[in-house]
Order: structure tokens, then C-alpha cells, then sequence
């Protein structure tokens, strides 16, 4: 390694260490280790994280390697200066930074704004608060947005700071189409209906399989109303039906998935984008397609047919997540393939199959047989359906635009047609 590798020896990232010692009051503490990682957030922006770990003065590392109680990791954007986390282990501080005069909800939203840059009630709203915990989501003017942004922040006893997250993302000025909401019910019904799900739902306490009918949440888009199912930004939707062919060479043969190595610190000063910013080329959709139509020809006959549904960069791996296509069976986990793909070899490398969490349920008992329509449990159902106005950002766009979030919280069991409650939980 050299110099320009060496994280000890670079005198910035020993600035950065220094200011976030003195800004969270960590003069009782000595720094112990640090870490630079490169991560992507949902806006595909790279950007250059420093974790430090810093232990209380007298207090030695558990022997497992774990931090001790009290000890502080402390992550930050070594470009923006922002603060990701701040965390003091099981919740208990020997630090002298950052402590609120008056347990108020004012003075946390007001030390968020400043310390984020963001505008209260217009980029985030307080979500729950409770002993000493305060959770804030993301929006645009009072409106959810989705992916969700996330910040929590808890007091001790003393109102001095012991946990701080900050996961985007966050909308800004620029990002979002705003306009009125106008999605009625009436306007959507057949939507609504066509989400009325037959599922089997597991109990694994009891070991029970239940048939209920449910409503599967999807976005629907204001004015244009077609639907967008809730996925990962991160993700192309493809929805591309696969041939599964017989005949093609297989070019599968398991190799290990490995992680990148620490990101150097020229690439992280210079701000090099990570490879996985890199929008997925037509070749890489063929490649994958076909590398996919193979490894199922071969590996999965008699089982099909199957969707590429995404695809996504992840290290440096193209992986693509292939779902049966629709239809054919109830399971309450939708039988999934994530094929891990190197373009430039032209091979799948690995793969990882959910069959497993279905095999589980298969020694379930099952409670009973279906006996309520499908008709009489919209019925049932139709009286809990929510459409929620939400900014939901679209990767193609690079912007926020409008839809109405369809859901529902409660269950019709198909047995009985008793309603069954608490879904989300």
C-alpha cells in the first residue's frame, strides 16, 4: 500500500476524525478504528464514507471485537460533511457534545434542520415520538414521498444525543413535478379490484397456512392512472418474459461472489463514481436475457414459466431477479431468482433461489379450505382501501412525480370471511 492508499497517513480524513470529535464532545474518548467505504444512494450519487470508532479512555475492546459500552461510531460523508450516524453503544454516553436544554420537540427539529439543511414540514415531518425517541420521515410539502427517508434521534435521561441516523432519501428543490391530486376511488375501482389477492398466509408460531384474500399495495399515477408496483429505485424494471431455452450452452459454474476491497483515497477525493452508477446498457439487457434463458433451460425445466422482472448493479455484479410469471399458485412469498451475472465473462456466477422459505411452510397445517368468493371478499375489503397522495421518485425521470398509493391493512380470511387485522405488523 502506498502512501496515497494508506488511510493513517492522510492528514484530511485526520481532520474530518478530529472535527467529529470535537463537534459530538469527545474529549473523554480516544479514537480506535476508522474505516473509508464507498457507498450509492437512491439518486445515483457516489458518495465517500469515513466511519470512526472511538472508546471511552481506560476501557478495553471486548475480546469478541465488539465495541464496549459507551464507545461511539460516528459515520460521515467526507465531501459534504454530513453526518449519517452517530451511535453510542447500548445507548449510554460518557460524552460532553451534543445535550438539549429542554426535552422539546422544537429544539430537535430545529438542530435537524441544522445540522441536514433541510426545511421542516416541507423535505420532512416528525412520524412518531416517544420516550426520548423522535422519528422523522421524508415529503415534499407535508406529501410522503417514496423511497421513504428516514431520521431518528434519541435522548438519554439528560437529554444528551445517544443515537442519530440520517438514510435518505430526501427530496430537494428541482426533483418535483408538483401538482393537485386527483385520484378517486370510482376512477380506480377496476385497479383496486384486480390487486384483490387469493394468498395463503403462514402462521410460523403455529405452524398453520390460512387462505385469505388481501389487497396488494401498488402506486397509481395521478391523471394517467396506470400502476407502478413498489420496488427498489436502485432497480430497471424490466417485466420481460423468459424463454427458458433448452438448447443454448450453459455457461454456469459456481464461483464466489467477492466483495470489493477498500476504495483508495484518489478515488475518493477524486470523487470517482462507482460502477454501479452506470446506467444498464442494451448489450447487458441481451446478455443477461440470454444468460438467463440458459441457466433456466438447464437448471429449472420443469419449472416456469419465468420473469425478468429487474435488473440492478450491485459491486460491480449485474443481478437480475427472475419471478414465476403470475398466476399460478397462492404462496404468500412470490418464488424468486437473483442471478449474480459478470457481463464481461459472459457468465452467471452464482445464484440465490427463496425456494427455501416455501419448503418450510410445506409440514404447515393447513386451516381450512376456501370457502368465500372472490366478489364477497372485495366487499369485505373495499371498505378499508386507502389511496394516499405520495411523491414517489422515478429513476428514468430523475424526479418525483405524483401517485396515489393503493393499500389496505386488512385480510378477508377465505374460510370464513372473518376480517383479520394487523397485516403491517
Amino acid at each position: 500500500m502506498n502512501e496515497e492508499d494508506d488511510y493513517t497517513m492522510d492528514s484530511r480524513l485526520q481532520q474530518i476524525a478530529n472535527d467529529m470529535g470535537e463537534k459530538f464532545g469527545l474529549e473523554s474518548y480516544e479514537l480506535k478504528r476508522h474505516h473509508l467505504d464507498r457507498r450509492v444512494n437512491e439518486f445515483k450519487e457516489t458518495n465517500y464514507i469515513l466511519t470512526t470508532e472511538w472508546f471511552p479512555k481506560g476501557i478495553e475492546e471486548p475480546e469478541d471485537g465488539s465495541n464496549p459500552t459507551g464507545a461511539a461510531v460516528i459515520e460521515v460523508d467526507i465531501h459534504k460533511k454530513q453526518v449519517y450516524s452517530a451511535v453510542f453503544v447500548h445507548g449510554k454516553t460518557y460524552a460532553d457534545g451534543i445535550r438539549f436544554q429542554y426535552y422539546d420537540t422544537n429544539s430537535i427539529i430545529s438542530w435537524i434542520e441544522q445540522e441536514t439543511g433541510l426545511v421542516y414540514e416541507k423535505q420532512f415531518v416528525l412520524k412518531n415520538e416517544r420516550e426520548g425517541r423522535f422519528q422523522f420521515g421524508s415529503c415534499w410539502n407535508q406529501v410522503e414521498t417514496s423511497p421513504q427517508g428516514l431520521i431518528e434521534v434519541q435522548l438519554d435521561d439528560q437529554n444528551r444525543l445517544v443515537f442519530y441516523s440520517f438514510i435518505g432519501p430526501f427530496p430537494s428543490e428541482g426533483m418535483v413535478e408538483e401538482e393537485a391530486y386527483e385520484v378517486e376511488f370510482d376512477q380506480v375501482e377496476s385497479i383496486v379490484q384486480d390487486q384483490c389477492r387469493l394468498l395463503d398466509a403462514p402462521d410460523v408460531e403455529r405452524e398453520i397456512i390460512t387462505p385469505i384474500y388481501a389487497i396488494e399495495e401498488v402506486f397509481i399515477r395521478n391523471h394517467h392512472l396506470f400502476t407502478r408496483p413498489i420496488i427498489s429505485v436502485q432497480r430497471e424494471l424490466i417485466n420481460h418474459q423468459l424463454s427458458q431455452d433448452h438448447l443454448s450452452e450453459d455457461p454456469y459454474q459456481e464461483e464466489p461472489i467477492e466483495t470489493p476491497e477498500d476504495v483508495s483515497l484518489k478515488d475518493a477525493w477524486n470523487r470517482t463514481p462507482s460502477p454501479d452508477v452506470q446506467p444498464i446498457t442494451q448489450l447487458e439487457l441481451e446478455v443477461s436475457t440470454k444468460l438467463s434463458n440458459a441457466f433456466l433451460g438447464h437448471h429449472y425445466a420443469e419449472e416456469g414459466p419465468w420473469m425478468l422482472e429487474t435488473l440492478h448493479c450491485d459491486q460491480g455484479y449485474l443481478v437480475a431477479t427472475l419471478r414465476l410469471a403470475e398466476d399460478q399458485k397462492r404462496e404468500p412469498v412470490t418464488r424468486k431468482l437473483s442471478l449474480f451475472i459478470d457481463t464481461e465473462k459472459q457468465k452467471v456466477l452464482n445464484y440465490v433461489d427463496n425456494v427455501f422459505f416455501l419448503e418450510i411452510m410445506q409440514s404447515f397445517e393447513h386451516a381450512g379450505r376456501v370457502a368465500v368468493s372472490y366478489i364477497e371478499a372485495y366487499k369485505k375489503l373495499k371498505p378499508y382501501v386507502t389511496l394516499t397522495s405520495r411523491y414517489v421518485f422515478i429513476p428514468e425521470q430523475n424526479a418525483y412525480l405524483l401517485f396515489s398509493k393503493l393499500d389496505c391493512d386488512v385480510a378477508v380470511d377465505a374460510t370464513n370471511g372473518q376480517i383479520r387485522e394487523g397485516l403491517d405488523e
